[in-house]
């Protein structure tokens, strides 16, 4: 298979574009679900007390989930005394690889619309 030369404005619009924030949201969305899913139940605070969305960066939208209990930390790195949970390698490694994947119809429809005007 050969090699693929994208077009690097058009791959800057999609990463500006709603279709973009869209899919973006979507994982943080995952994010936040894989985590109340799978964090240490004790008063339920760590599943409770998460948010997900999507941010404008300088190159396009980027996904933020933030565990707001003050422990989140101790609890995802571990301590000496309580061993680490290690969720958000976890979280990584599912949307590098799309485990969840979204529908991509309407972003390559953006796409074919922003290279027509081109």
């Amino acid at each position: 298979m050969g090699d693929v030369d994208l077009d690097h404005g058009l791959v800057s619009d999609w990463k500006r574009s709603a279709d973009c924030r869209r899919v973006v949201e979507d994982a943080a969305d995952q994010a936040r679900d894989y985590w109340a899913n799978n964090a240490r139940i004790d008063t339920g605070r760590m599943r409770a007390d998460t948010s997900a969305y999507a941010v404008q960066a300088a190159d396009g939208w980027e996904g933020m989930f933030q565990a707001h209990a003050p422990y989140a930390g101790f609890q995802e790195y571990g301590t000496q005394h309580i061993q680490g949970m290690h969720l958000i390698d976890d979280i990584t490694a599912l949307i590098e690889t799309g485990i969840s994947r979204p529908d991509w119809t309407g972003a390559l429809k953006v796409l074919d619309e922003i290279n027509k005007d081109r």
